[in-house]
């Protein structure tokens, strides 16, 4: 995994791209900046001929009775309330 500080990672995504800031979910008009985003390091065409080929997972061990687990191909973009200081995250996979 690699890590891009700030809005130089919002083009790291599988799908769309990330905002530059998103709604706090943990405190009343919060407003989140994004200050890092976690990512395989594959550039965009990389990312989509994955994706296309449907390739599995390299590392897929779901636990037991999970609904939703991240697995090898994701990104993830955590962000940081400028109101309450409070992180939270917004993920996507291939």
């Amino acid at each position: 995994m690699k890590v891009t500080l700030g809005k130089a990672g919002l083009n790291k995504s599988f799908q769309d791209d990330f905002q530059r800031t998103v709604e706090c979910p943990f405190c009343t008009n919060g407003t989140a900046h994004v200050a890092f985003v976690t990512h395989e390091g594959l550039d965009r065409g990389e990312r989509a001929a994955i994706v296309a080929r449907k390739e599995p997972a390299v590392c897929f061990s779901r636990p037991a009775g999970a609904r939703i687990w991240p697995h090898d191909l994701m990104a993830c973009a955590v962000y940081i309330c400028t109101k309450c200081g409070e992180a939270t995250a917004i993920w996507n996979q291939g």
